[in-house]
């Protein structure tokens, strides 16, 4: 710690409520890291009431690294709201995403890795060429 503020550091403030293992002085290195990902969705029937279509989306993501290797899971509700116009729709996707599945860089309960997202969409194209 006695390092942090001749090396750059200038967050002293938050460096008081941190443990000496919570941060890293020191060079770092570069490196390149390749990912595979599948993904599938599927969009079940409009319904007619709410003009609105719903569906499932699952991603699962494997990081191929010989340092850094998770495995991540993303679940999410696709949700596609007509707008004014019938073919310009609002997209939105709340996800729920579990980080390291496998707990290859942390022994971290999942739970305690959960992340509650949302996407929005919303579409330029059909007001921009009119």
């Amino acid at each position: 710690i006695a390092e942090y503020r001749p090396l750059g550091g200038t967050d002293t403030l938050k460096l008081a409520n941190l443990s000496s293992d919570d941060i890293y002085i020191g060079d770092y290195e570069n490196f390149a890291q390749s990912s595979i990902s599948a993904q599938i969705g599927v969009m079940f029937k409009e319904m007619e009431k709410l003009k609105a279509r719903m569906g499932v989306s699952f991603v699962v993501e494997q990081i191929a690294s010989s340092d850094y290797s998770p495995t991540n899971l993303q679940l999410g509700i696709p949700i596609s709201l007509a707008g004014r116009k019938k073919d310009a729709p609002v997209n939105i996707q709340p996800t729920i995403q579990l980080p390291d599945v496998r707990n290859s860089e942390t022994d971290d309960d999942v739970k305690d890795k959960l992340i509650v997202g949302i996407s929005l969409a919303l579409p330029f194209g059909n007001t921009i060429y009119e």
